[in-house]
């Protein structure tokens, strides 16, 4: 799956915001670093609904089987989470020193959602299976082979040792 002109720009992105937060200025006018805290937290929500447009684009194309290759999907989804997680605890770390200095930083209840749910679509990525065009052809070919059982078959099994 080649990357998605989404995935291009929502990694350039985070790339700059990452750059801004790790080059903060120490010595700071305390009045304009409190904006400027606020201003990065609109660049993280800017960025996950970015990422979720992009989890929306590749889960889709997933479904209409449009990708050849779902470990790169799940590799690129990886990506994508991970970036935004570490930018997530940075400008936490940001917004903690706000709040430290005595300033109210507007947006912190919908930045803490977004990285939740952010923690959220990595960990159910971590749970897509590892398919790749190899695996599939030794399926099919086992299928081919009679190497299989219906599913309903495997379900009545397994429901039968449940009681």
């Amino acid at each position: 799956m080649s990357e998605s002109i989404r995935f291009r720009i929502s990694r350039d992105r985070k790339r700059a915001a990452e750059r801004e937060v790790e080059s903060w200025p120490v010595e700071h006018d305390l009045d304009l670093a409190a904006l400027d805290v606020e201003e990065i937290v609109q660049e993280c929500l800017s960025v996950h609904e970015s990422d979720r447009q992009v989890r929306q684009l590749i889960v889709r194309r997933l479904l209409l089987e449009k990708v050849k290759d779902v470990a790169r999907a799940k590799e690129q989804l990886r990506e994508i989470f991970d970036s935004s997680l570490r930018l997530f605890e940075a400008v936490g770390q940001r917004i903690r020193q706000a709040r430290q200095l005595g300033f109210r930083v507007a947006g912190v209840a919908e930045f803490e959602r977004a990285a939740d749910e952010t923690s959220r679509w990595r960990e159910e990525v971590q749970r897509w299976p590892e398919v790749d065009e190899g695996m599939l052809q030794r399926s099919l070919a086992a299928y081919e082979r009679g190497e299989h059982r219906p599913i309903a078959e495997f379900f009545d099994e397994l429901h039968r040792s449940a009681q």
